[in-house]
């Protein structure tokens, strides 16, 4: 019994430690984040729900000990997320666009690379100007650029979620990202990331990037939450 056990724990051991050595993609050392509890009756409109966040986003930036604030709708390293099964490029034809990778689809704000510190590889970043009625945009991993667009830079190429013959908007790549292990720290996955402005206004949860303590983050936060709105609970 006692050698079986000793081995166990001696892999899990191994893998602990190599997964402590990894490169994730983002410094996740310095992040701290809020989970935000806003009330329907205020915030269920999605006008409503998109102001809070700006405001609040805002609000945290302003305070020295903070560099950077961005909704999210989950905590890295979760597991958990929107996949896309299927993705199409523009000219692929049903049976080309078979062969494309499963995608982890982000919904995210203006902020989210400056906060991550996710470098951006070639092209830009979304911003406020990425919204509702504007060019559906979308920046993609690296590895989804290489695949899908070999020996060509995938800045102005387009692709939509489903077949070739799927209703779904195109969106045109504005960025191309350095690949990350957002999501799953076991490994690396191709990516798609949207402007949550075009896509999902979900976010309930704000990370901050900050160079100060866990208590002292802490105790900004819900002092500067509460200048806004003392119904929302952090």
């Amino acid at each position: 019994l006692a050698v079986p056990i000793l081995a166990a724990a001696a892999l899990l051991i191994r893998s602990v430690l190599k997964l402590q050595s990894v490169d994730l993609g983002l410094p996740a050392d310095r992040l701290v984040m809020l989970d935000l509890h806003l009330p329907q009756t205020k915030y269920g409109e999605r006008g409503q729900h998109a102001q809070i966040l700006d405001d609040l986003t805002a609000r945290l930036e302003a305070a020295p000990v903070i560099s950077a604030a961005t909704p999210v709708n989950l905590s890295p390293f979760s597991g958990q997320g929107w996949d896309v099964p299927r993705f199409t490029a523009d000219g692929q034809s049903d049976a080309e666009a078979a062969l494309n990778p499963s995608l982890n689809l982000e919904s995210v704000h203006p902020s989210y690379f400056e906060t991550f510190e996710i470098p951006l590889l070639r092209g830009r970043a979304f911003t406020a100007a990425d919204r509702a009625g504007a060019l559906d945009v979308a920046i993609v991993s690296d590895d989804v650029a290489a695949r899908t667009w070999p020996g060509a830079d995938a800045i102005g190429k387009r692709l939509k979620m489903g077949r070739p013959d799927s209703d779904g908007p195109w969106y045109t790549v504005v960025g191309v990202a350095a690949e990350t292990r957002y999501r799953d720290v076991a490994s690396p996955r191709p990516t798609l990331y949207l402007p949550a402005a075009q896509f999902q206004m979900t976010a309930t949860i704000l990370v901050l990037r900050t160079t100060a303590s866990i208590d002292a983050v802490a105790s900004l936060a819900r002092e500067r939450v509460d200048a806004v709105d003392t119904d929302i609970r952090v």
